[in-house]
């Protein structure tokens, strides 16, 4: 069995990757994991490409297996602004 990844160990990894974070939030349940990142390094870039940027960050976690179900949120600040009023 793999070990479970801790949402502190992703917020780090996040933030070591990302340039202009102005939000990240990971909670998990030892099985799924929901992560929140709000950046401005999403600006002019479509869901698709953010979640591509999202599981780089993940990518060696996904194939071995540590990291199954993610589900996330990836805005930039405004978008981030508007949305939590």
């Amino acid at each position: 069995m793999t070990d479970v990844v801790s949402a502190d160990k992703l917020k780090e990894r996040f933030l070591g990757k990302f340039t202009n974070i102005g939000h990240i939030d990971v909670t998990s349940d030892g099985k799924h994991y929901n992560i929140i990142v709000v950046s401005d390094d999403f600006i002019g870039k479509p869901k698709v490409a953010r979640q591509q940027l999202v599981y780089a960050v993940l990518g060696d976690y996904i194939t071995t297996g540590q990291l199954h179900a993610v589900n996330m949120v990836t805005c930039t600040c405004d978008e981030w602004e508007k949305q939590s009023g």
